[in-house]
């Protein structure tokens, strides 16, 4: 998910649900991946 999209369609999404009054946070965690052939797990993003 690209989180600049995800807030800018919240209000539409949440408009007129129990959901209208509320903020949207959004917590960015870092991808993994796994090695197939050595088995290690690694960050998917460069910083």
């Amino acid at each position: 998910m690209i989180p600049k999209y995800i807030k800018a369609v919240y209000p539409a999404a949440v408009d007129g649900t129990i959901l209208q009054d509320t903020k949207l946070e959004i917590e960015i965690l870092p991808g993994n991946g796994l090695c197939k052939e050595c088995t290690k797990v690694f960050n998917v993003l460069k910083n």
